[in-house]
């Protein structure tokens, strides 16, 4: 599919919260766009825009060569005509239809044949043959959510709209599931847009995310770049993980993993994750600065690397390395004066394997 979804636009609220939003997400299949940011944000009352479901006060809504809504022309075009896929917190299925009538619901004007089939092929996909005849009460919490998002794609929706999909889940639900739903959005080939506070859900989930704070979006870009490289200490603060590196898992032993990435060595705490692509997170808190290489020193990391930039965040200095990727580290002004620490300066990052966070990309083999 050619084309962005377009948004310039602007929602007021009584009491004086405003929400604005200039964003251009590719309509890319299988593309996931994450709307991230603490709650409060903003985050769902754009999501909502572009379904249709709110008018904007200002600004406009085009998604490839249509527009959807345009306040100064009065144009608008109302949700069912925008075809989207709209997912809620809550599953909200009917519950006096089976699965398979959930699934079958927005397919009621396709033909007999065609949309039984289309249900079949559902079904399978998201691994609910077997419970086609039961009613929502007798799911669990995750199985309701499986049937909700294949209804949510049943209709070949143009775009798929997500607001906090796992949220309503117990925390083992919602790990469990993260994997599955990435691995869904994936093969559905649908752009998605995906709204979420939770940093390991829009890490996991998304390949571009727009950071949310204070009803503007402050910085949008790749998952790895914007948590490595926030803009500000507001978006800083909403992300909270400085590093985030796309890694490889080249060994498993003895509870830990070893990991490649960017022609790197890294040494991380094995916290089970099944897959061998994985992304390694770092706060930068948890990097130590040496000038020379450790002779004894307890961590397994030994990064070297170049000093690139340097920016004051308050009382402290953040310092971005090239040690082969990006990585973040903070220190004292008077860490900084003592280590000599400038643009080009040659220093050894190091870093405890613990304080290398692994979240699983892929699905294990088999």
């Amino acid at each position: 599919m050619a084309g962005s979804l377009a948004l310039d636009l602007e929602r007021r609220y009584r009491g004086g919260a405003v929400v604005r939003a200039e964003l251009e997400v590719p309509l890319e299949p299988a593309g996931v766009t994450v709307l991230f940011g603490p709650s409060g944000s903003g985050k769902t009352t754009i999501l909502r825009c572009v379904a249709g479901l709110e008018r904007p006060d200002a600004g406009a809504v085009r998604f490839a060569d249509e527009v959807w809504s345009d306040a100064g022309s009065g144009r608008w075009v109302p949700p069912q005509r925008r075809r989207v896929g709209f997912l809620h917190q809550e599953p909200a299925l009917f519950p006096h239809r089976t699965v398979r009538g959930n699934v079958a619901f927005g397919l009621r004007r396709v033909p007999r044949a065609e949309r039984a089939e289309r249900v079949e092929e559902l079904l399978r996909r998201f691994g609910l043959s077997a419970l086609a005849e039961r009613r929502p009460g007798a799911l669990s919490g995750g199985e309701r959510q499986r049937v909700a998002v294949a209804r949510a794609l049943a209709p070949w929706p143009r775009l798929l709209l997500l607001d906090e999909p796992l949220s309503a889940l117990d925390a083992p639900t919602r790990e469990e599931l993260r994997l599955e739903l990435r691995r869904h959005l994936v093969a559905a080939g649908v752009p998605s847009l995906l709204v979420t506070h939770d940093r390991t859900e829009a890490m996991v989930l998304g390949d571009r995310i727009a950071v949310v704070v204070d009803g503007g979006i402050r910085q949008v870009g790749a998952v790895e770049e914007v948590f490595s490289r926030p803009a500000d200490p507001e978006v800083a603060r909403a992300v909270g993980v400085e590093t985030v590196v796309a890694a490889r898992v080249r060994e498993r032993r003895e509870g830990l993993l070893v990991l490649e990435t960017h022609g790197r060595r890294l040494v991380a705490l094995d916290p089970g994750v099944p897959g061998e692509e994985v992304l390694a997170c770092i706060r930068a808190e948890e990097v130590v600065l040496r000038l020379t290489e450790p002779v004894a020193e307890s961590a397994r990391n030994h990064l070297p690397g170049t000093v690139s930039m340097i920016r004051r965040e308050g009382p402290l200095e953040r310092i971005i390395l090239d040690c082969g990727f990006e990585l973040a580290a903070l220190v004292t002004p008077e860490a900084r004066r003592e280590l000599g620490l400038e643009p080009g300066r040659s220093v050894v990052a190091v870093v405890k394997a613990p304080a290398v966070h692994c979240i699983p990309r892929s699905a294990p083999p088999g």
